[in-house]
This record gives C-alpha cells, sequence and structure tokens, in this order.
C-alpha cells in the first residue's frame, strides 16, 4: 500500500513506446492480443490508449510483487490509483484484469499474490463489462500455460531513484500524506525500500525538513487562532 502513495517516478522508469513492450517478449505480445480483443469487443466500443494501459499494468505488478502489506486487505488503494491514472472506468478495470493475467503467470506463486488475484475475480465476476475482459484474459492465460510462458518478480524490479537524480521530482513531493502524517512505522517503511545508505540518510532529512515546516504552520495558526473556532 505504501507504493500507492508514492510517485511513479520514484520506482517505475516509464516506457515510451508501446515497441518497449510488444517484441520484448512472448507473455507482452500474446497481452496485446487480449488487450485488443477486449478493445473490439467492449459494450461501449471505447479506445484506450494501449500505452497506457500497459505501462498501468507493470506498475501494479510492480506493487502487489514488493508492497510489504497485503494487497487484498488494501484492494481499494490499488483500484483508486489506477482508476486516477486511467481515461475511464472501463479503463481502470481492463487494467485490472490484465494485472491478473499477469500475475497469473508469475512463478513462483505466493500466497499475497494469490489472495489479491482472488480478490479481483471475486469483484468483477458478475460485471457483463468485466465479463468481457475476463474471457480474454482467461483465453490468455490459458495459451500461455500451453506454451509454458511464465514470469517472475524479476521481470518487475522495484528501481528506487536516486536522491542524486531529478530535484524537481524530491522536491514536490507531500511527505505527510506519504507517511500517513509522520507516523513512525511508515517513515521506516519509506526508508527501509531504499538500498542506498546516501539515499536513506537523504530522504530521512527531506522528511524531517517537512515534519519541522508542518510544526511551524501549526503553531502559527495556533497563534492566529488560539481557541480554534471554525471561522
Amino acid at each position: 500500500m505504501l507504493l500507492t502513495r508514492l510517485p511513479q517516478e520514484l520506482f517505475y522508469q516509464k516506457r515510451l513506446r508501446l515497441s518497449d513492450f510488444i517484441g520484448t517478449s512472448d507473455v507482452y505480445d500474446l497481452l496485446y492480443t487480449a488487450f485488443s480483443y477486449a478493445e473490439k469487443n467492449n459494450t461501449y466500443h471505447f479506445k484506450f490508449e494501449t500505452l497506457d494501459v500497459f505501462n498501468n499494468v507493470a506498475v501494479l505488478c510492480t506493487m502487489v510483487l514488493h508492497d510489504d502489506d497485503i494487497p487484498a486487505a488494501h484492494y481499494r488503494s490499488y483500484w483508486d490509483y489506477i482508476k486516477c491514472k486511467s481515461d475511464t472506468t472501463y479503463q481502470a478495470r481492463l487494467t485490472m484484469w490484465l494485472t491478473y493475467g499477469i500475475l497469473s503467470l508469475v512463478q513462483p506463486t505466493s500466497g499475497k499474490t494469490d489472495r489479491f488475484l482472488q480478490k479481483i475475480d471475486n469483484k468483477y465476476n458478475l460485471q457483463d463489462q468485466g465479463d468481457i475482459y475476463k474471457n480474454a484474459v482467461l483465453d490468455f492465460i490459458k495459451t500461455a500455460q500451453e506454451r509454458k510462458l511464465q514470469m517472475t518478480i524479476y521481470d518487475f524490479p522495484l528501481r528506487m531513484l536516486s536522491t542524486k537524480e531529478n530535484p524537481t521530482c524530491w522536491n514536490s513531493i507531500n511527505w505527510k500524506e506519504i507517511t500517513n502524517d509522520f507516523q513512525t512505522e511508515d517513515i521506516d517503511k519509506v526508508i527501509d525500500i531504499f538500498g542506498d545508505y546516501t539515499d536513506k540518510v537523504r530522504i530521512l532529512d527531506m522528511i524531517r525538513k517537512a515534519f519541522i515546516l508542518e510544526e511551524e504552520e501549526r503553531k502559527r495558526e495556533e497563534q492566529e487562532n488560539p481557541y480554534n473556532l471554525p471561522f
């Protein structure tokens, strides 16, 4: 769940061309077939941004495989994240089902991933629009298994951006929101996902400065309105 609160550019390098997916692996080539079928046969004949969908699938797979929390327990956070990244709810649903297809091929399996897949299955099993997407993805899974295609967690590496890179990105981060109002446990989670010691120190310093600014703002507001009146 922590990764849904982090800016995407901190842990995922967005692919800029569809050719960065298609033609790079048999799995993505097959997934494109499933995507094309679902797009062609959706009830309202929506056209989806193919590259956006594929990037969002890769992002969601990365989140589910690397987040320390149980993804199924925080399904709503992942859904809200993908919905914000999609043009329509239908595109978000398609993204969820394509993610379902990819995660079904990841070996070795894990209870965490299996529970997340079950959550998707339960969520959309009875929805007509979901059935179209589900049928396309089930065909994808069946064909992939017949061809003995697999993926691993290493196909979705968690590459955290170094604090030496893209300073503008770091300056715009809302550390209060990411750390759930500067909760110690959440601060530790943020620090832990960075492997480089220098990055850990720098990020901790960013959070400390953000906390100081927040406290100064709170004290200023208390001075201006000591009785906490709503006007």
